[in-house]
């Protein structure tokens, strides 16, 4: 009865508690669990990735890498996000950034055979060989009837140009840099640096315009790569195909995006970070 009376209510009911808050953490991680059913309808919807179809086997395993389940469905839920960008789409944007940027500046070219391709104009990117620039470098060329001759890695820019200055061949008409996503726009402004910088001078003296093309752009990515370009005394334009619309964000500056409410937002947006952080510092 002293028991009771002194110790015994505290205890009982801390128990209880306990014992209700373990049957409702395992009712939510019940209610979170991600059905073979639902990978599987998921993935039937997405295209062929890199030459490869992704399955629900990889999804499964992807999801995985986290024991809780509620953390697994907010995996899950961005999944279910993921916008992909067609061949087709990609192929309509380069034309398009062509036709708006590229063609006013260098003009028309006369076809007479279906073989014949344009050389007057140079192609390159910024990430390096075997990157994703030099893939839509390429692409861009298809699309747009110029040879594949035209893309140049840095080194053979610069060897270009000075075959240029010791009258070896003439100047092209421009110069183009082609990327597929631009973020915040950091990498795109100091790769586009440390391209033009060494290079400045000779663009303005042979009046080669530097246009930048990119498939996609946040509006902070695109102020800040025209700010770089701004910054080099040479005839320039940055022009992304596409401005991201916030409903491609998954975590947006200002509202909750696709998540239920602002809790899971900031729950998923930690649980990526955490994640992120050990494929990029």
């Amino acid at each position: 009865e002293a028991w009771l009376t002194e110790f015994g209510l505290s205890k009982l009911i801390t128990s209880t508690l306990g014992d209700e808050l373990e049957a409702s953490i395992k009712q939510a991680e019940d209610k979170a669990h991600v059905t073979a059913t639902e990978i599987q309808q998921l993935v039937t919807t997405w295209p062929t990735y890199r030459a490869q179809k992704i399955n629900a086997e990889q999804v499964r395993a992807w999801l995985d890498q986290l024991p809780l389940m509620q953390n697994q469905r907010l995996l899950f839920k961005t999944l279910q996000h993921i916008r992909f960008l067609s061949p087709v789409e990609i192929e309509d944007h380069l034309k398009l950034a062509h036709d708006r940027v590229v063609r006013p500046a260098i003009g028309a070219l006369t076809i007479t055979r279906k073989t014949d391709r344009r050389t007057d104009v140079w192609i390159t990117y910024v990430d390096g060989a075997g990157k994703s620039g030099q893939q839509y470098a390429r692409e861009y060329a298809k699309a747009n009837a110029i040879s594949l001759t035209c893309i140049l890695d840095h080194a053979d820019l610069l060897k270009r140009l000075n075959g240029i200055q010791l009258r070896e061949e003439g100047p092209p008409k421009a110069l183009i840099v082609v990327d597929d996503v631009v973020g915040s726009g950091e990498t795109l402004s100091k790769g586009v640096a440390g391209l033009v910088g060494p290079i400045a001078e000779q663009l303005s003296s042979l009046k080669i315009p530097l246009l930048a093309i990119a498939l996609v752009s946040t509006e902070e990515g695109e102020k800040k790569v025209t700010a770089a370009l701004s910054k080099f005394d040479i005839t320039s334009q940055f022009y992304p195909c596409e401005i991201m619309a916030s409903e491609y964000f998954a975590f947006p500056k200002s509202g909750i995006g696709f998540w239920s409410d602002a809790d899971e937002m900031h729950r998923a947006k930690a649980l990526c970070q955490e994640l992120g952080a050990k494929l990029y510092k």
